[in-house]
């Protein structure tokens, strides 16, 4: 597990934000790239990613500071899909 992550930066890195929204970091970069999460280069260097941009993206005790676990499915304007479930049970159409 990794350390912990203080909530109260005015900034965070990829690696950061995809502990804290429980995503890999591809798909921050992605998010990124292609709009969905706002964020900021200074000079070419490494993306930062603004506290405020965040807060729509959180849970509301994440948002104040109290860990809890986001679903990432529920991000505003997501097009990424819900998993699909299969097993022995389970038949996907």
């Amino acid at each position: 597990m990794s350390a912990p992550i203080n909530l109260n930066k005015k900034t965070f890195r990829p690696d950061e934000v995809a502990q804290i929204l429980s995503l890999t970091r591809r798909t921050v970069y992605r998010m990124l790239h292609d709009g969905r999460l706002p964020g900021v280069r200074f000079g070419g260097g490494p993306w930062r990613i603004l506290r405020e941009t965040l807060i729509p993206f959180l849970s509301p005790g994440q948002a104040t500071g109290t860990p809890t676990i986001s679903c990432h499915r529920a991000f505003p304007g997501s097009s990424i899909p819900p998993k699909k479930k299969t097993g022995p049970d389970l038949v996907t159409v």
